[in-house]
């Protein structure tokens, strides 16, 4: 997903959300923002998002550039885990890293591997650690194989009170509109404290935020107590496939 916004800033408002391998026409530069039109949408998006492709070479793009980063550097991101980490920082992997830890035999319905990029896309648009997002998704959904994933492609149970999950959990045309949505709420919600700015311009309104840590926000957002140990093992087991 690319967000198209008005202005070249974070700060600004979002006109839209594209999808993967849109073609877009560029029609000005500034610093690291392009202004594009697509269809009948005209607004900025970041370069870093985007990759220019020449049909008569052959190429490799950012992504595919940041997957050549070396041993060390992946075992520094597995040193950097931990549970006390900020979950309001990126992880830094790169696509390809994401695909890499999604791709997994416990995800027999191949829901994370075939949406591996929407958890590597909310960290370019939310400023949120992608892997705590599928954590959690792996979580809440038993590698997507609950009755909820399945049925209303919701891998989180969003909506799913204790008292009547299953007609409480929203409906989602695609697995990616939950990834996003659950990414919006953490980071306006849970995450930052009031008045950090975040996505398009809005400031968090850090209705359930004690701190930007597992712990953080297993206070208000789980009534499991252990459900913040339990997303940990998860990462854990996600960062050790690098």
């Amino acid at each position: 997903m690319l967000a198209v916004m008005t202005e070249s800033n974070e700060d600004s408002k979002k006109l839209a959300t594209l999808h993967t391998n849109e073609e877009l026409k560029v029609l000005e530069i500034i610093e690291n923002w392009y202004k594009i039109s697509h269809d009948s949408i005209t607004g900025w998006v970041k370069q870093e998002c985007t990759t220019y492709i020449n049909p008569n070479e052959t190429y490799l793009d950012n992504d595919e550039n940041k997957d050549t980063t070396s041993q060390n550097e992946n075992n520094s991101q597995i040193q950097n885990l931990s549970f006390n980490m900020s979950l309001n920082k990126p992880s830094g992997l790169s696509l390809e890293q994401f695909k890499k830890i999604l791709s997994d035999e416990k995800d027999k319905n191949n829901i994370f591997e075939n949406n591996a990029e929407y958890f590597y896309y909310i960290e370019q648009q939310y400023n949120i650690n992608g892997v705590f997002v599928a954590a959690v998704g792996i979580h809440e959904s038993a590698w997507g194989t609950s009755t909820i994933s399945r049925q209303k492609n919701n891998l989180f149970g969003y909506g799913a009170y204790d008292s009547n999950p299953y007609n409480g959990a929203y409906s989602f045309d695609d697995y990616s509109e939950s990834i996003d949505l659950i990414a919006r709420v953490f980071v306006k919600y849970y995450i930052n404290p009031k008045g950090t700015n975040i996505y398009g311009g809005e400031k968090a309104l850090g209705t359930y935020y004690t701190s930007p840590t597992l712990q953080g926000v297993n206070n208000k957002y789980a009534t499991d107590k252990n459900w913040a140990n339990s997303v940990y093992s998860h990462m854990k087991y996600l960062y050790n496939k690098l």
